[in-house]
């Protein structure tokens, strides 16, 4: 395996700094404080990237993947979208990804409704944060989602497990 958690947290810190230095540099750019809105976007980059470099030429990759089925809930056709959208070995996996967490124990409700959606049409639906501080967040990830599919890279191992899921699923 290429990555580990901290390879991909080094990776990460790398590439949000160039991103930065690329922004703060355009002739438009106002201000130096780029970061906050920044952070989410090159995180998702980064494990993109890092998936693809983990999983070879084997892997199909699509980011910010809109979804919809046809099965009527409350009268309303049911949407959705997932930070990736993955196919690796006739296989396909959503995630979500998420810099820092969820914000609210409410933040995972839509998440409920797309797990239902997504494994109801026979995918995987994952959930990869780079950290959850708040334990009963992470609680209720691991509830929404089930425990096999959060992977938290302030857990140890966690990389190698989000790849093996897909590898080996």
């Amino acid at each position: 395996m290429k990555y580990d958690n901290a390879k991909i947290n080094a990776e990460f810190e790398k590439n949000l700094e160039e991103a930065k230095q690329t922004l703060v540099s355009l002739s438009f750019c106002q201000t130096a404080e780029v970061d906050k809105s920044l952070k989410g976007w090159v995180f998702e980059q980064t494990i993109a990237k890092c998936l693809q470099e983990e999983l070879n030429s084997d892997v199909k990759i699509e980011q910010q993947y809109k979804f919809s089925s046809f099965e009527i809930q409350d009268g309303k056709k049911s949407r959705g979208s997932a930070d990736l959208a993955i196919d690796y070995n006739g296989r396909r996996f959503f995630v979500e990804i998420k810099y820092s967490g969820i914000f609210s124990g409410g933040d995972t409700d839509k998440y409920e409704k797309y797990r239902k959606l997504i494994e109801d049409n026979g995918f995987q639906y994952m959930y990869l944060s780079k950290s959850e501080t708040h334990e009963p967040y992470a609680e209720k990830c691991r509830k929404v989602f089930g425990k096999e599919d959060v992977f938290l890279l302030d857990v140890e191992g966690d990389w190698e497990r989000f790849i093996e899921s897909i590898s080996n699923y």
